[in-house]
């Protein structure tokens, strides 16, 4: 989107919002700032900044900062610009946004009117219908009339938590290389199996199955949290649409998003964590050892940073998180049986990994294998 666009939705929000003439003007900057950071493209790819910046402006606004504003404007800018169709042609995706800059922020029944009217299929007519429903309906009745709070994020898959542990294993020795010793140090680390075989697995019995088995068997966020993203990752149903389409569920979507960033604590009706700010992983201790990092742990870990996996590895659950995680830890043994079978370690590829982390991988296979052996020997 164009900066007036930016600006605009930003306005609104605050106004909605209620917000201070100053916390208005900064929820306002940082909406258009990224723009002049380069890190383009916006359209797509930013959901870990989305995520980041959202749980930093909550974590700002619980301590009472108000550059969370900022910090929620950035997320907002994000956000906006997912919402704008991309046209195939740089040409055309400025007339895109053009046509956007022109468009009003509409009431509801001008949305929905908007939207019927629109000249798309009617299947895409009746997808963002139902879509643009739930938006007013949170509106209305509260984020809790769409996602219950008792509710989760989940990991998907059991193979995913191995991938993610080792590259991240991969990222600390790199670390540790790089502190304590020389380039040509870690280079002869990369080709040596010393480290894989005899320092790997003291590491591994001491966080491997703590580090898994925990992300596993709990949600990645609930409650509040767990809403505020899944509102935040709501993406258009169809490739159909129009610049007043794109405008108005940038906007509602913004709204809610930063409507529940900025609830305040006592309001929330639901004990969870969204009413304390988070503790860091250098307040708690090293990250491999049981510390949940949110929002890294939606996204697959690599030494040049977090990256989306192109199919995302977590998914809502609508069932009490206590169901949920008694469900997990019965049928903990065959998943981890199934995971050990298995021999073509192309299932864990969700990124270009290296040959060390290739050699990782096997040995932490390898050392679960035994365990299981060993445990079953003493049976």
């Amino acid at each position: 989107m164009l900066e007036n666009s930016h600006r605009a939705i930003a306005d609104a929000i605050g106004s909605e919002l209620k917000l201070h003439v100053k916390e208005k003007n900064l929820l306002i900057v940082g909406s258009i700032n990224p723009d002049s950071w380069g890190d383009f493209p916006h359209h797509t790819g930013k959901e870990y900044e989305i995520l980041a910046k959202i749980f930093k402006a909550r974590d700002l606004h619980l301590k009472n900062d108000d550059e969370c504003f900022a910090e929620l404007g950035n997320a907002l800018h994000y956000l906006e610009d997912h919402w704008t169709l991309r046209p195939r042609t740089a040409e055309k995706h400025t007339e895109w946004e053009y046509s956007i800059d022109k468009s009003p922020l509409l009431d509801d029944d001008a949305f929905l009117n908007a939207i019927d009217e629109a000249t798309m299929p009617q299947k895409a007519i009746d997808a963002y219908k139902k879509l643009a429903d739930s938006l007013i309906k949170i509106k209305n009745e509260g984020l809790e009339s769409w996602f219950d709070p008792s509710w989760g994020i989940w990991h998907k898959r059991y193979e995913w938590m191995v991938e993610s542990y080792v590259s991240l294993v991969e990222i600390f020795t790199r670390a540790m290389i790089e502190e304590v010793g020389t380039a040509s140090q870690w280079v002869r680390l990369m080709g040596d199996d010393i480290y894989v075989n005899e320092s790997y697995p003291k590491f591994h019995e001491s966080s491997f199955e703590e580090y898994i088995d925990q992300r596993f068997l709990d949600p990645i966020v609930s409650g509040y949290q767990a809403g505020v993203w899944s509102l935040a990752s709501l993406s258009r149903p169809s490739s159909w649409s129009s610049p007043a389409i794109d405008l108005n569920f940038a906007f509602r979507i913004c709204l809610e998003v930063s409507r529940y960033t900025l609830v305040p604590a006592q309001t929330i009706k639901e004990d969870d964590d969204w009413s304390v700010p988070r503790v860091s992983a250098n307040e708690k201790g090293h990250y491999l050892k049981g510390v949940k990092q949110m929002p890294d742990d939606f996204f697959v870990p690599s030494i040049s940073g977090p990256k989306a996996p192109s199919t995302p590895n977590w998914a809502v659950i609508s069932k009490p998180i206590h169901k949920v995680s008694e469900e997990r830890r019965s049928n903990l043994p065959k998943i981890k049986d199934e995971l050990l079978r298995i021999e073509n370690a192309s299932i864990f590829q969700t990124a270009t990994h290296s040959e060390f982390w290739e050699k990782l991988l096997k040995k932490a296979i390898d050392l679960e294998r035994q365990k299981v052996q060993n445990t079953r020997e003493r049976e």
